[in-house]
This record gives structure tokens, sequence and C-alpha cells, in this order.
């Protein structure tokens, strides 16, 4: 083979390999079972924090029982980055079921920021017992996931 007949062969190879690496990286690799699985999961932990901070320890994620129900608007598949809503649904500390709204924007790799409602989490900062004011950790939550992993972790 010629030199001129093998670098366009290896532009071609290097080009097709980049486009096989970052097939996993578009938009599609946003899937409600992960956002839903994270935000879930992510939800649970700070809202344990929370009630930490607002002077109610003793709370686990697990005695919440966090579901999240997520939606991408519009036609189509529940995939990809962008704008959704999702509904997390968990038992408070007297074991009332609660349930919050949120609009969530994902982005293409696996993160996503979500804002919640404040007339149900609360504003974004609260105040503790002592009277200090902090950042309530569920008025916007900020995560990031391994695409694929729920579906990898079901198989």
């Amino acid at each position: 083979m010629s030199t001129r007949l093998r670098r366009p062969a290896a532009g071609l190879l290097a080009a097709a390999t980049a486009t096989a690496l970052l097939a996993g990286c578009g938009p599609d690799d946003v899937t409600q079972p992960d956002l839903e699985s994270t935000l879930a999961s992510s939800f649970a932990r700070l809202y344990v924090r929370q009630q930490q901070l607002l002077g109610r320890p003793g709370l686990s994620p697990d005695a919440l029982a966090v579901r999240a129900r997520c939606d991408k608007p519009g036609a189509g598949a529940n995939r990809g980055a962008g704008a959704w809503t999702c509904t997390v649904t968990w038992f408070g500390p007297d074991g009332t079921p609660l349930e919050a709204d949120y609009e969530l924007q994902a982005k293409a790799g696996g993160c996503f920021t979500a804002a919640g409602q404040p007339a149900v989490v609360g504003a974004p900062r609260l105040e503790a017992p002592d009277g200090g004011r902090f950042v309530n950790p569920v008025a916007a939550i900020d995560a990031c996931y391994l695409p694929g992993a729920e579906a990898r972790a079901a198989a």
C-alpha cells in the first residue's frame, strides 16, 4: 500500500474510532431509569441532611422510601438531554406520604440540575433551630451518574 493510500485510511480509522467512542456520550445517553434512580438516591441523602440541619436527626435514606418518576415533555421517547419533569415521593419524618415536583435539566454525559418547588421542599435558605441560616440541600439538586449504570445493574 502506498503512503498516499495509508494516510487517508488511517484518518478514516481514527474518525470511525472517535465516532464509536463518542456515540455513548451523545444526547441519547440520558435515560429515564438513570435519571429516576439518581434523583431518588440523591434526594434521599440530601433530605436526611436537611432534616439533621433542622434539628430532626435519626432518619435514614432507606426509611424515606424515596421514588422518582421523570418524563421528558413532548413527543418521542423518554430519553435525551434537555428539560424533564420529575415527581419525587417519600415518607416524611412522621410517616406522612409527601410529594414534590422538580424541573430537571439533563446534560449529555450524565449530569443534571433539578429545582424543587419551594412551597414543598422549602426555600433556598432555611433557618436552623439555633437561628443560623443554611442552604436548603433539597431546593436544588446537582448530581451526576454513569450513563447506562441502571441498565447494567439490572442485567
